[in-house]
């Protein structure tokens, strides 16, 4: 009866010892929450930079009429394109951040995908400053133009993130097939 115990102790000592290591599943775990994270808060981003688009070209509008530029003198707040250039070098970040977590995942078109977006954030940080000058100058027009530029990067960035995700969730469809071909 001692020998008994004796082995079914070494015995659940060594299913202890050669169980499979939880931390890999521990590490896709966090993975995936800071991928979905990420990828939240740049839409978060997406839709601020749009309302803020928006917002610029309503406060330009009245100055495409030449009697309110006759009457009033351009000179809008730089805070609108400030938050702008503040956004597009945290889209660039996220990017960076994507880039590294999901550097080994066997996906289509990842570094396509990443340099898009990275060119995005970098169009939105031109467009930002573009308007800043637009608003030292006064000048309405190069303004509105850049609020169009800054809506149309949102854009792409939205569909660049859709992308990612379709990418991202391809990628997972081929490794659980693989996994049940096992």
């Amino acid at each position: 009866m001692l020998v008994n115990r004796r082995w079914l102790k070494l015995l659940s000592l060594a299913a202890l010892l050669f169980q499979a290591d939880p931390a890999p599943a521990v590490q896709e775990i966090k993975e995936t929450m800071i991928v979905s994270k990420t990828m939240n808060e740049q839409l978060t981003m997406c839709k601020t930079l749009l309302k803020t688009a928006h917002s610029m070209a309503e406060e330009a509008e009245p100055f495409t009429h030449p009697r309110h530029q006759a009457r009033y003198r351009f000179a809008p707040s730089d805070k609108r394109a400030r938050s702008v250039l503040d956004t597009s070098r945290g889209l660039s970040s996220r990017f960076h951040l994507l880039m590294g977590v999901l550097s080994q995942a066997p996906m289509q078109n990842r570094d396509t995908i990443f340099k898009s977006g990275l060119a995005s954030a970098e169009n939105l940080s031109k467009y930002a400053k573009r308007s800043l000058r637009a608003i030292k100058d006064g000048n309405h027009a190069l303004y509105i133009a850049s609020a169009q530029g800054i809506e149309k990067e949102a854009f792409a960035v939205e569909k660049i993130l859709k992308d990612l995700e379709d990418a991202i969730n391809e990628s997972i469809r081929e490794s659980d097939a693989r996994k049940e071909d096992l």
